[in-house]
């Protein structure tokens, strides 16, 4: 098949208009761009749909082609477009030539199944895509059980996200919901809530993360709700000693998440 050469293509202009929250939500697909995000989708099993690919654009011929016949196997159509076409439809400064679309999968905390004692990261109402990115790559390294929005103001599945994760959002469990339901779930999962604030005496370092343990943070505007850190078991600060006040919501996640890991460790 011939590559598409005209940016007005509906096929084209559809695959645009993923790039909206709203057009996600109502198509139930998203986009996943970059090769490497898209070997870890496909990796986890992530249904993929389609995959439009640029030869020109490829910076490594042999594992474009291999990547397009594991796609292809899948069950996913290949599309070819020319490269001011791909340009219309990525993102990034430099792209490698992948773009796909996948289904979105389910974010229900039903479908959440927790280990014992697990370690669960809880992010209310972060706006910034890149941030939300960012807590989930901390999140994978840190081997969390899964990764919660509550009130999500941004999703998962943001392409920004996507890239900021390097492609964690599909190795991590991940689920939303409004935080009356989250924190129930919680409840019922038997784990004890540790909400980060600068209104507390008692550092993470000094705080028992071990057991069954959901982290908890909130927007990089006004931190956690009232909600949450009345409901939280223990509340925890991370000490400042210089002329800042707070730091990146995803430093501080990465900063307790590991503080948690080395406490399991001992």
């Amino acid at each position: 098949m011939s590559p598409i050469t005209s940016r007005q293509n509906p096929r084209v202009k559809a695959l645009v208009r993923l790039w909206e929250r709203r057009e996600r939500e109502a198509a139930g697909r998203f986009l996943i761009e970059g090769q490497r995000e898209t070997e870890r989708a496909l990796l986890a099993g992530v249904a993929l749909c389609e995959l439009y690919f640029c030869p020109a654009r490829w910076r490594d011929e042999s594992v474009a082609r291999a990547l397009l016949e594991k796609v292809e196997a899948a069950g996913a159509a290949l599309v070819e477009l020319a490269p001011e076409v791909f340009e219309k439809a990525s993102s990034r400064e430099g792209p490698d030539g992948i773009l796909a679309v996948a289904e979105t999968p389910s974010l229900s905390l039903e479908n959440l199944n927790l280990p014992p004692e697990p370690l669960v990261l809880v992010v209310e109402q972060v706006e910034k895509p890149g941030n939300l990115g960012a807590l989930l790559r901390s999140a994978d390294a840190a081997g969390v059980a899964a990764v919660i929005c509550a009130d999500p103001r941004t999703d998962f599945f943001n392409p920004h996200a996507i890239r900021n994760s390097q492609g964690a959002v599909f190795s991590v469990p991940c689920a939303a919901g409004e935080g009356s339901e989250v924190m129930a779930f919680l409840r019922e999962s038997g784990l004890r809530i540790a909400a980060t604030t600068p209104d507390t005496e008692t550092l993470y370092w000094d705080t028992d993360l071990r057991g069954g343990m959901a982290l908890c943070v909130g927007s990089e505007h006004d931190g956690l709700s009232t909600a949450w850190l009345e409901a939280a078991d223990v509340r925890l600060r991370i000490p400042m000693h210089g002329g800042a006040d707070s730091l990146n919501v995803s430093v501080s996640a990465a900063l307790c998440l590991f503080e948690a890991v080395r406490q399991r460790r001992c």
